[in-house]
């Protein structure tokens, strides 16, 4: 029997950021790859950094890893390092940066919060000029840096002049990290004194560090954990191989060091599998109740509970302690001739282990940005590798359906829009490469003008969730994450 695995996974991006304060994202990246044996589809929303692989690709100084406190090694100093300086690539060493404040800017052209601080990174450079180097260090090859940064600078009009090192493995794994940004201060002596998110990239900060007075920096901290998101959770070390696996779910309460996010593996030969890590009673019946099939979110969800800190993080709430209080763990996985049935499997667990919340789907009429078919052009793909992929400058669809690009505008680019939904009624693949804003509405539309297509806001009736509690219920499994 010929194994056929189908496979999506979400990872959630905006877990730093409250709503309001929400940064936009540069790039989200949705592809398609066929294999031999197997067919994968991927979808991903990251601006969260598993810097594993920089950590495997060691150097002479990637043997050490350094403490607060330390002397960085003479290797730090002599080793050349690939440098990107005014679109030049040219290989030399830091021995010129001896005797200056040293703040290493771990980054990538994909990750949101990096690409945000760039303009304020080249001020604090200006502002204090050679009392320190800001050195922006990535492990993307030149060729990418600089494709990406006259788009960047096209668009904030600010030059981003500073020295950048490019395909880095070595200072990666001297100060190894799995989020980034990541911020390694670097005293005049040479002395490793902070690690530090980029929220401590400020005039102020900097100037701590010169004077010495390190009181109120807050040092970053990664969590390594050993996970793999494709094997059971949490048994002999993630479960083994699952080979002898038939059916199991697991709750759990929040687990430091696994990203939230959710995933699905449908195998023709092992089962289905449904993994939600790290979230909230809600969105985990949110998950539930879209059955894989539509997104249920805050734009199409009513929640009708009364402390909205069950779902929704408050502003002045520390990010990891709300997570602690309010999120959890679910797996489920189950055989092959169940899979018809997994989503119903999991809203009747969760009815049990969470009955204080009641969920039903109606119609209601809201107010929805349509995506519609306003003359025929011929779209239909002429077959191939079957790819989308999206940035805020465009999109490519290749032999992939339409329905694609509703979904990213839905959820990444036009996160404050109305809901986004398709209504084209194309349910063929489709070949359409657009060169556009994704967040301009206007200019989205003259350049889909030519496909026959456009995006209008319309009154439409859709289905809705509602997540109501309980009156005289509670969630038990709280008393739990209190006691253990």
């Amino acid at each position: 029997m010929k194994k056929t695995i189908f496979h999506i996974d979400r990872a959630l991006p905006c877990l730093f950021f409250n709503r309001k304060n929400r940064l936009s994202w540069p790039a989200e990246i949705y592809i398609c790859e066929p294999f031999r044996q197997r067919s994968l589809i991927t979808l991903l929303y990251i601006c969260l950094n598993i810097f594993c692989a920089s950590a495997q690709g060691m150097t002479e100084t990637s043997r050490e890893v350094l403490k607060i406190g330390d002397k960085v090694p003479e290797s730090f100093w002599n080793t050349k390092r690939q440098f990107l300086i005014e679109g030049k690539s040219t290989d030399k060493s830091l021995e010129h940066l001896r005797g200056k404040l040293i703040v290493i800017d771990f980054w990538a052209t994909w990750c949101a919060p990096c690409v945000a601080m760039m303009p304020s990174m080249e001020n604090l450079q200006k502002q204090f000029s050679d009392e320190i180097q800001i050195l922006p260090v990535t492990a993307q090859l030149a060729d990418i840096v600089n494709g990406f940064l006259p788009l960047q600078e096209a668009k904030t009009g600010v030059k981003f002049n500073l020295p950048k090192i490019v395909s880095d493995r070595s200072l990666a794994a001297l100060f190894p990290h799995n989020v980034i940004p990541h911020l390694v201060w670097i005293d005049k002596q040479g002395i490793l004194r902070a690690t530090t998110g980029f929220e401590e990239a400020t005039s102020a900060k900097i100037k701590q560090m010169i004077t010495g007075d390190l009181k109120d920096l807050r040092t970053k901290t990664d969590v390594f954990l050993a996970f793999d998101k494709e094997k059971p959770l949490f048994m002999n070390e993630n479960g083994g191989d699952g080979r002898q696996m038939i059916f199991h779910s697991v709750l759990s309460a929040y687990v430091p060091g696994i990203h939230p996010g959710f995933n699905r593996n449908q195998d023709s030969l092992s089962g289905f599998k449904i993994l939600v890590r790290n979230n909230s009673a809600p969105k985990i019946l949110a998950y539930a109740f879209g059955e894989g099939k539509r997104e249920f979110n805050r734009k199409n969800t009513v929640y009708n509970i009364s402390d909205s800190s069950v779902f929704s993080r408050p502003k002045n709430e520390d990010v990891y302690e709300w997570m602690r209080k309010h999120t959890y763990c679910y797996e489920l996985v189950v055989p092959p001739h169940l899979s018809i049935k997994a989503y119903d499997i999991m809203k009747s667990e969760l009815k049990t282990l969470f009955p204080n919340y009641n969920c039903r789907i109606e119609k209601r009429k809201l107010n929805c940005l349509v995506l519609l078919r306003t003359k025929k052009v011929d779209m239909k793909s002429i077959g191939g590798e079957a790819i989308a992929g999206f940035n805020p400058f465009g999109f490519k669809i290749q032999n992939a359906n339409l329905s694609i690009l509703a979904l990213q505008l839905d959820m990444v680019y036009m996160q404050d829009a109305p809901l986004v939904l398709d209504k084209t009624g194309i349910d063929y693949n489709v070949d359409i490469e657009v060169k556009s804003s994704l967040k301009d509405r206007d200019e989205l539309n003259r350049n889909l003008e030519k496909y026959g297509l456009r995006l209008e806001e319309k009154k439409v009736f859709t289905q809705v969730l509602v997540i109501s509690e309980q009156e005289g219920r509670q969630n038990e499994m709280e008393k739990y994450r209190r006691t253990n």
